[in-house]
């Protein structure tokens, strides 16, 4: 707790959002995003600055990559870094990011499918590369 306000307040989040193509990876957009939240940046000085960035970002995103970043910030597996949902101006401001992708429901089913279809699709890259 004792960081929070500091990190909130100070310009390091902005200054990490500026290193070159640090918003085109996934992985690292959502950590910023979670860190963001966790941080409630809605009362710190660079609300306006940071939302735009992250809309910004996750528009440049494509179709696939953004389902992928929605996904890992609304999946509930245990090998997701957690982030804290009590900062609910955080959620709405980021409610582009943080809804289900269309389409896909949360079910057992569906996450089945999803993970049966992504390590055949491994199985085949690796296959390929084989050859």
């Amino acid at each position: 707790n004792v960081f929070r306000p500091h990190i909130r307040d100070a310009d390091m989040i902005p200054k990490v959002c500026e290193v070159p193509q640090i918003l085109t990876h996934v992985s690292m957009l959502e950590l910023l995003i979670k860190l963001a939240i966790n941080v409630d940046y809605t009362k710190g000085p660079y609300c306006d600055m940071l939302t735009q960035l992250f809309q910004g970002a996750f528009d440049r995103l494509s179709p696939e990559n953004q389902a992928r970043l929605q996904r890992r910030l609304t999946s509930e597996q245990s090998t997701r870094l957690p982030f804290a949902r009590s900062s609910v101006k955080a959620c709405e401001l980021l409610a582009f990011c943080l809804q289900t992708p269309a389409g896909e429901e949360a079910t057992p089913e569906g996450v089945a499918a999803r993970k049966a279809r992504k390590k055949h699709n491994w199985r085949n890259a690796k296959n390929k590369a084989k050859r």
